[in-house]
């Protein structure tokens, strides 16, 4: 700020993550599926609010292969955050996940896909961020070196313990360029806007990348 580094050790996140996942076959075109999966945030420095939880998620749903272009999978469950500090309300939500893949034609995939998370914050008086994303997305290979894709996106993220919601809507478009079997090159142009509401910061801006990717 004015020429001066800010110092934002206090963002600092020690996240562990486990994922448990089960399905079976229910009929020839369906498999049925469970999850479970839990998660421990510690925050490496202390802040005015003790913000370390620990939580866990759960759903159960069904793999559909609606039609032999179509396959949906679907799930609901629950999900819940609990704190250390008392005095903070603890997360407890419905949770819900979403994927749809349309494949038109061989060098074509269209995918929409909706899930909810928690992650921990970024503000020393918010403990966790509870994101609701939803997505829709076009992939189209051209020949057998180059895939271009476009998407766009909604995320809604809820400032637990604050009234604070943003709203946040964004687009990119990529091509992945295959050099050869084990190096590719990358280009990707982002746009994204927020809407913080009363509490929250409204913005917008353009982003661009290129880079390479290699695979041994």
């Amino acid at each position: 700020i004015n020429g001066q580094p800010l110092d934002l050790s206090d963002r600092d996140t020690r996240v562990m993550r486990a994922r448990l996942r089960s399905s079976a076959p229910s009929s020839h075109y369906s498999r049925i599926f469970v999850e479970a999966s839990i998660n421990k945030v510690d925050y490496l420095q202390s802040a005015i609010l003790q913000r370390d939880s620990d939580g866990y998620a759960l759903l159960a749903g069904m793999l559909l292969r609606l039609t032999d272009l179509v396959d949906l999978e679907v799930g609901v469950g629950y999900i819940r955050q609990n704190f250390d500090n008392p005095a903070v309300k603890d997360v407890s939500a419905i949770n819900f996940h979403l994927q749809v893949e349309w494949t038109p034609r061989p060098d074509w995939q269209i995918t929409a896909a909706a899930d909810r998370v928690v992650d921990p914050s970024f503000r020393l008086d918010v403990p966790a961020i509870v994101r609701s994303d939803f997505s829709l997305e076009a992939r189209k290979s051209i020949g057998d070196r180059l895939l271009v894709s476009v998407d766009l996106g909604v995320s809604e993220e809820k400032y637990q313990g604050s009234g604070r919601k943003d709203l946040r809507f964004n687009a990119s478009a990529d091509a992945h360029y295959r050099l050869t079997d084990n190096l590719g090159v990358i280009a990707r142009v982002g746009w994204r806007q927020q809407d913080g509401n009363a509490l929250g910061r409204d913005y917008n801006g353009v982003s661009a990348t290129i880079g390479v990717r290699a695979r041994f």
